[in-house]
């Protein structure tokens, strides 16, 4: 009879240490899941983007009118003569437009930064300048650099302070990489 206890002991033993395994991984499964709904994004390498707008390299800018960040953007566009098409994400119709393809990108709908950018099919929330110049560089070969020493007059998106020189944006290299940045951020251009 001993040895029938000590043998059945046994099997749940096993069974249990089989049973900690799979709460384990429950847990694990449970824990990751929880941390894609929090953050609503995928890590980079796993994210399918959504279909290119067209054949051709573009910029889109979903962003509102009142914002400073996606002003800056549009400015920032603007000045290294990239071209962009800006659309108000308060609008209806923008965002019936603007939600499916962030699901596409697994980028959550639900609470999100301003503006998000769409540069040939590569949705990104409140991008540096930089990495959408980059991103546009990548995608248009033709696309050249400003020259450095270039400047420009431009007039602000609210035509206060016009014909004052504004900062233009330069290729420079910072920390041994290659960067698109305003020229007074340079250390190429130090005063």
């Amino acid at each position: 009879m001993r040895k029938s206890l000590q043998r059945h002991q046994r099997i749940r033993i096993t069974q249990l240490r089989v049973d900690k395994g799979r709460v384990k991984l429950l847990l694990l499964v449970a824990v990751i899941g929880a941390a894609f709904y929090r953050w609503g994004e995928l890590p980079s390498f796993l994210r399918m983007g959504p279909e290119p707008l067209r054949d051709s390299p573009y910029v889109m800018v979903y962003g509102r009118d009142a914002s400073g960040i996606t002003k800056r953007m549009l400015a920032d566009l603007g000045r290294a003569g990239i071209p962009y098409t800006y659309k108000n994400a308060d609008d209806p119709a923008v965002k019936a437009e603007l939600h499916p393809r962030m699901k596409a990108a697994h980028l959550n709908t639900r609470k999100y930064g301003l503006p998000v950018v769409d540069v040939n099919g590569k949705m990104m929330m409140t991008p540096k300048f930089e990495v959408v110049a980059q991103k546009y560089a990548k995608a248009q070969p033709k696309w050249r650099r400003p020259k450095r020493s270039s400047r420009t007059k431009t007039e602000p998106m609210d035509g206060s302070a016009a014909g004052r020189r504004a900062d233009p944006v330069v290729a420079c290299r910072i920390h041994g990489r290659d960067t698109y940045t305003l020229r007074s951020q340079c250390p190429e251009y130090a005063r």
